[in-house]
């Protein structure tokens, strides 16, 4: 068995020796062990996984900084491996690894700004690889190499993206507009408040919403009396998505002698590429007990199949504000009641298990994967994640 080593090491043997700043070192040892730390949550890789990262040695004579991380298994994650691995790309002019999101690649910048910091006082930063057989007492082969660090202000920003060059004469871009899905909504609703601004809050099914209609001042009027007709209305309007959550302008109201279910029709041409994906989450309903051969597969919990349709909607709406057109994912029932959206293209590949209550996500980009619980939010930015991977 052979036992593998990475160490990330500060100084340098030739040089005299020197302290280095308390100050700078507290700084420095933070920021390791929070990039480190942070690109393992990353990649969802369990604490009890990780081996540890040390303050093994002070070199003799020299003021030498080593941080290691070793282990019996060549197949443990490294997260201190992925980081120095981060820096050393954007030292070339690259983003960090791809597998990584926003948040560990903003942390790897933020390291490879004070080692370039550092390199500029005169601490050079060294990365070794070394290996040995376990079972002899033979030295460590090393492989080292230096970092050389371009100054902080000239690096790849965490997102991926070098920062902006000003220029003089050219005329500069316009940013891509991509159209917003816009749903046209028919419904009843019950009126349970009136305001003195013509405001009505109604109350459909267990929701609420206040609602600005175009009512004129008999129409008000009227629907402030005791024994009015416009207790119970009929209500057209434009929505951002078809649920009643998503209203954005109300087109008209009228009194209502019938119930409406709440009807969404697609108004524009994005609202029209992702009704499908809509209607075959709602299509899940459908499915009884044991709906895969196995009598352990329930039916599709309709709590995740509310909270699937609006996050569809959500990352469509977030897709738009970064540029991006989100691509419709492949939709599955699992056997616990979720639901899961599915994105691929080529080796990039994101799926996300929607419950009732919570989600859990797995990327991945080629062999490289991470995998665990999340939220809505983090939810949402491996969505922007998949698009800047896959299309870039």
């Amino acid at each position: 068995m052979r036992r593998v080593r990475r160490s990330f090491v500060v100084g340098d043997e030739k040089s005299p020796p020197k302290r280095i700043r308390i100050d700078v070192l507290e700084r420095l040892v933070h920021q390791l062990r929070e990039t480190v730390d942070t690109v393992a949550k990353d990649l969802c890789i369990e604490d009890s996984e990780v081996p540890p990262v040390e303050l093994v040695d002070l070199g003799a004579g020299s003021s030498i900084l080593v941080w290691e991380q070793s282990s019996l298994s060549q197949t443990a994650p490294f997260p201190l491996s992925m980081a120095i691995d981060g820096i050393t790309a954007i030292s070339k002019g690259r983003p960090p690894h791809a597998i990584l999101t926003e948040r560990a690649r903003r942390s790897i910048d933020d390291l490879a700004s004070l080692c370039s910091s550092l390199g500029r006082e005169g601490w050079p930063i060294r990365v070794d690889e070394a290996s040995q057989d376990a079972s002899e007492s033979t030295d460590f082969g090393v492989k080292s190499r230096d970092l050389v660090l371009v100054p902080s202000e000239l690096s790849i920003l965490a997102s991926g993206t070098a920062q902006a060059v000003e220029t003089t004469g050219l005329p500069e871009e316009e940013e891509p507009t991509i159209e917003q899905g816009e749903w046209i909504l028919r419904f009843t609703g019950e009126v349970q408040r009136l305001s003195r601004d013509r405001k009505l809050s109604l109350q459909i099914g267990e929701s609420v919403k206040s609602l600005k209609p175009r009512l004129s001042e008999h129409e008000f009027a009227a629907a402030d009396s005791d024994l009015a007709r416009w207790k119970r209305v009929e209500v057209t309007a434009l929505g951002s998505g078809p649920t009643i959550e998503s209203i954005t302008e109300v087109l008209s109201i009228v009194p209502a002698t019938t119930d409406v279910p709440l009807e969404a029709e697609p108004k524009n041409a994005a609202a029209a590429v992702l009704q499908p994906a809509l209607d075959r989450i709602g299509q899940l309903a459908s499915l009884p007990q044991g709906w895969n051969s196995y009598e352990q597969s329930r039916p599709i919990d309709s709590l995740a199949m509310d909270a699937a349709r609006k996050f569809l909607l959500l990352a469509a709406v977030q897709c738009k504000s970064h540029g991006q057109q989100l691509t419709v994912p492949f939709i599955a029932p699992v056997a616990n009641g979720a639901v899961q959206l599915e994105w691929d293209h080529g080796e990039v590949h994101l799926e996300l298990e929607i419950r009732s209550r919570g989600m859990v996500f797995m990327r991945a980009i080629g062999d490289l994967m991470a995998e665990g619980e999340t939220a809505k939010g983090p939810a949402l930015d491996l969505v922007k994640w998949f698009h800047e991977e896959a299309f870039r």
